[in-house]
């Protein structure tokens, strides 16, 4: 193992732990532990809200093509389908975001 692999692991697990940091300050702000919930249909009139909202461009980078809508805090944390907890995120971003509160 170099160099490289050591400080790659190292920044691996760091993105893991603010992870679980912001997922944890998430729960705390909420002020309960969530309920898990499952993940339901976004509204059609909710979704053009926050497409209008977005301008159909990913609220990250700016893209325009290979939009999805995203919950800023995800439906098993607590997070519900209102304008407000959704986002438009381009495929990448949406893929580098994951299951977590904020991109690395």
């Amino acid at each position: 193992m170099d160099g490289d692999d050591v400080h790659a692991l190292l920044l691996t697990r760091h993105q893991r732990e603010r992870q679980r940091i912001d997922r944890a300050r998430a729960m705390v702000a909420m002020g309960e532990e969530p309920r898990i919930r499952e993940r339901g249909h976004i509204p059609d009139d909710v979704k053009q809200l926050v497409w209008i909202r977005d301008q159909g461009r990913c609220r990250v980078c700016g893209a325009t093509s290979e939009l999805q809508f995203d919950y800023i805090i995800p439906v098993a944390m607590g997070g519900s389908s209102e304008v407000e907890n959704l986002q438009l995120l381009c495929g990448s971003c949406n893929r580098r975001k994951g299951a977590g509160l904020t991109l690395p």
